[in-house]
């Protein structure tokens, strides 16, 4: 018998002698948890698989509240597949493992116990340089998603690329967006995919295309750009002294946050590059970098908890140039350590980030930008990195990224050993 494949690798794996006789699964018994979703993952083993009460049937499911959320067990006997879990999470979780089993030619008898890692484990897709995928390509990617048993998936915004009802001159002027429709809908599929749909949302940093028109340049930190890697930028920054920067952002949260049941919400504030280069130079002086950020960021998740329930998570580029400020953070907040890199110190700042009292993740990357085939060696030391740090410090969880600097060159596929890594390290 060839060794099983299958990603990711289950905890524990036993062969048993034997093989499972039943060429095609016709009934299943799965009245220990009723749902459509679990049909319709079952339906992708045989369409035409109906329920019985059989506890003969040849697939039967069992409920075991010892077991953990995601936990379940699987006991393949010549006669009968024996699914057991807790939740309905767990049992779609073994759906998508014997999904992958039932491909085989021979399906050796066997018991697989398996459970995660990490509570969380995400992926971020860029959706808002040059590319904005298709709704059909987002569902399949989904898929695979789910079958990697991710649960977490968020699509990285900033400028025009959401459908934003109260400006709708501004989404206009490229017409490259996700319709909010869309959005609304792949919420629903993640839904059936046990995956937590997470709005995202720039609002600091990042911010050129909205600064770029006449209607909001005001708001910019340094209106007249700013110079950084050797070269004279566009303003990417707002202003954070100036209050209708902040009326600015609720009104894009207005447009995004209402159709979102998820309780997170990425705010990211990475990358404000101009802060305290321009007009909030004198208050960042005055108050130091870490207590302007802080502030701002306050004011903003405050508004997305306050009224729409959002607990607020951050990219932490900033303030871990300034340690001793995190723990200042809305005590809710998720911190979020990004690095790329293969020499990114995921471990010591686990070891700072620990001592905060805030929960926090790591989010490392499938390094496919910038070029047309990705980056292994940073791809694989950045990911590898950031797992262990996670298991190490007990952080949250991890959320591979996919972005796409610099034009978004690379063809999707060359992102996916990133997500396939990320999945089998979580």
């Amino acid at each position: 018998m060839k060794r099983l494949k299958l990603i990711p690798k289950p905890k524990k794996i036993e062969i048993l002698d034997g093989i499972f006789e039943c060429v095609l699964i016709e009934k299943v018994n799965f009245s220990a948890f009723l749902d459509n979703r679990i049909l319709k993952e079952l339906k992708k083993i045989n369409v035409c698989i109906k329920q019985t009460e059989s506890l003969d049937a040849p697939l039967l499911f069992e409920k075991d509240q010892a077991l953990a959320c995601e936990e379940y067990k699987i006991l393949i006997k010549p006669k009968q597949i024996t699914v057991t879990a807790s939740t309905l999470n767990g049992a779609f979780y073994g759906i998508k493992t014997l999904q992958q089993i039932l491909k085989e030619e021979e399906v050796p008898c066997l018991q697989i116990h398996d459970y995660p890692d990490l509570e969380v484990r995400g992926v971020m897709l860029d959706i808002s340089r040059s590319k904005v995928p298709t709704l059909l390509t987002l569902k399949k990617l989904v898929d695979k998603f789910a079958t990697l048993k991710f649960n977490h998936l968020e699509l990285y915004i900033e400028g025009f690329s959401f459908e934003y009802k109260n400006f709708k001159k501004e989404i206009e002027i490229n017409n490259n967006y996700l319709p909010l429709n869309d959005f609304i809908e792949l919420q629903e599929y993640c839904f059936d995919n046990f995956i937590d749909f997470v709005p995202n949302q720039n609002g600091f940093g990042h911010m050129a295309d909205w600064l770029a028109l006449d209607e909001y340049k005001h708001l910019a930190e340094c209106p007249d750009g700013f110079f950084i890697w050797g070269a004279h930028r566009p303003t990417s920054t707002l202003d954070p002294t100036n209050p209708l920067s902040v009326e600015l952002v609720k009104k894009m949260y207005d447009d995004m946050l209402p159709y979102f049941d998820s309780k997170y919400f990425n705010m990211n504030f990475d990358e404000p590059f101009e802060l305290g280069h321009g007009k909030s130079k004198e208050l960042v002086e005055i108050e130091g970098e870490a207590k302007v950020f802080i502030d701002f960021f306050t004011k903003l998740s405050t508004y997305a908890k306050e009224t729409y329930n959002k607990i607020p998570m951050l990219w932490g580029d900033v303030l871990l140039k300034h340690p001793e400020a995190i723990s200042n953070l809305p005590k809710d907040a998720i911190f979020i350590d990004w690095g790329y890199n293969h020499r990114h110190d995921f471990d010591s700042h686990g070891k700072i980030l620990s001592g905060t009292g805030l929960e926090f993740m790591m989010a490392p990357g499938t390094v496919s930008w910038g070029n047309i085939l990705g980056n292994y060696l940073d791809m694989e030391g950045s990911i590898a990195h950031a797992a262990e740090a996670c298991k190490k410090h007990h952080a949250k969880g991890l959320i591979v990224t996919d972005w796409g600097d610099i034009g978004h060159l690379q063809y999707l596929p060359a992102s996916y050993p990133g997500f396939s890594y990320a999945a089998i390290k979580s």
